[in-house]
């Protein structure tokens, strides 16, 4: 039976929730009181919140559950990019009293089937009544030395995880509803690559996740190292790119400045531990260039526009 949330108020949908989140060892206390409490665990603590709004992140047809997955994905992706490991989550939900209370529990449910593929639980959160679905997720990592934008040195090899351009070409095809079925689901059920993040500690130089399109995060580390950042190719699934041919759409350029992949691109010396962190995982990992002194990141000699998506900008109206 349906039920709007503005028949049973927020303390009732707080219980709902309690019922669907699991805990970890290392939780002494979780939700239901004024603050969670977790077991001090040895490193240093890394700390990452992302917003996520009905009207700017979450793609048409994309179910409650995918929404609350993602809410804690993209927070994951962060702690990734860190080289940390996931401890715990938080999940603070603005929505409108009209809401339908199933519609909160899917996204609860999204919520707690990442935080078990993370490896790390929900603890809290807060909900609020607001004019549109808000996701406010939060995410607390362990890292001994965390990676950061500013380690690049030259003499680095570039590298990334994966491919580009899935995401967005399935979020152009949901928009369009061009059906391109394979990359509708990539962009409806994004990954973030935890594993290969705690894997990178002690072996990568720099590390960032590419949210906003690769030419962007290029530029971070090209400009938090002072380095310059030469790359040769971008890695994209041929079927990806016969797809954008066949639409009309620039592989390359929805490559390098659309994002939202989530995929890893760092900086490293190591090129042998590197090829031997992609066959113990299965994760496909090509060096895609090299670090250089000076300034500035460029493709086969060009230099890259620092452009991709960006909050606030008129460039994304």
């Amino acid at each position: 039976m349906k039920m709007r949330i503005s028949k049973i108020g927020e303390r009732k949908v707080i219980e709902e929730f309690s019922e669907i989140f699991s805990s970890r060892e290392w939780v002494e206390i979780g939700i239901g009181d004024d603050a969670a409490v977790l077991r001090a665990q040895d490193g240093k603590v890394v700390v990452t919140s992302d917003i996520c709004t009905e009207s700017s992140h979450f793609p048409r047809g994309m179910s409650p559950e995918q929404k609350g997955f993602f809410s804690i994905t993209v927070n994951a992706s962060d702690l990734a990019a860190m080289g940390a490991r996931p401890i715990a989550f938080l999940l603070s939900i603005s929505a409108p009293r009209e809401t339908e209370l199933e519609e909160l529990l899917g996204i609860a449910r999204g919520a707690e089937r990442a935080c078990v593929e993370y490896g790390a639980p929900l603890v809290g959160g807060d909900t609020k009544e607001g004019k549109e679905l808000v996701l406010a997720g939060f995410g607390i990592g362990i890292v001994k030395r965390p990676l950061t934008l500013s380690g690049a040195k030259p003499g680095d090899g570039v590298y990334l995880s994966g491919s580009l351009g899935r995401v967005g070409l399935g979020i152009i095809s949901l928009l369009r509803g061009l059906g391109i079925k394979k990359y509708e689901e990539a962009a409806l059920n994004p990954r973030a690559r935890v594993d290969l993040g705690t894997r990178l500690q002690g072996v990568a130089t720099s590390a960032t996740d590419v949210t906003d399109g690769l030419a962007l995060e290029l530029w971070k580390i090209s400009s938090k190292s002072g380095v310059r950042i030469e790359i040769e190719e971008v890695p994209m699934e041929e079927e990806y790119i016969e797809e954008c041919i066949k639409h009309g759409i620039d592989p390359l350029e929805l490559a390098l400045h659309y994002g939202g992949d989530l995929e890893l691109v760092f900086t490293s010396r190591d090129e042998e531990e590197i090829s031997s962190i992609s066959e113990e995982l299965g994760v496909e990992i090509t060096k895609i260039g090299s670090v250089f002194n000076g300034r500035g990141v460029f493709l086969n000699g060009k230099e890259i526009e620092p452009r991709g998506y960006e909050h606030f900008s008129e460039k994304n109206k």
